[in-house]
């Protein structure tokens, strides 16, 4: 394949990825408990200006991870205004992801071999429904 047409093809997945991933994206996307723990302590920050020092709680007994999650998401709170505002960060999390895996693939087989993968990802279920949740270990699973 001619440089041209590797990157037309990956921009036609590119897109076909955002368009799965923000399709109804209002009324697809999920808050439930954890999520609306996140988000009221992002909120706090925002208005009462108290910023956490200890992160989110894992299920291991008095172990927490560091606040950094929740400073990621008071930035996204206060862009975006709203709870699904701070879900598209996630979106953008999962597209970033997505190049990366591209460029993975591309350099252990070839041109059609990478398509077919991205492609794969950019159309896989549990892709889209991770993209659109707001969920604490994501950010590290997306980048892995």
């Amino acid at each position: 394949m001619r440089p041209s047409r590797r990157v037309l093809i990956f921009v036609l997945i590119f897109f076909l990825a955002l368009f799965l991933r923000l399709y109804r994206f209002s009324d697809l996307t999920w808050f439930f408990g954890d999520q609306a723990i996140d988000l009221l302590v992002a909120r706090r920050v925002l208005v009462d200006g108290v910023w956490p020092l200890v992160g989110p709680y894992l299920s291991v007994e008095n172990f927490s991870v560091p606040p950094t999650y929740y400073w990621i998401l008071i930035f996204f709170l206060w862009l975006g205004k709203t709870p699904e505002g701070t879900a598209v960060f996630f979106v953008v999390l999962d597209l970033v992801a997505m190049i990366a895996l591209y460029r993975l693939s591309r350099g252990l087989l070839d041109a059609l071999g990478a398509a077919l993968v991205t492609s794969l990802y950019a159309i896989s279920l549990v892709a889209v429904q991770h993209a659109r949740s707001m969920w604490q270990p994501y950010p590290v699973q997306a980048l892995l």
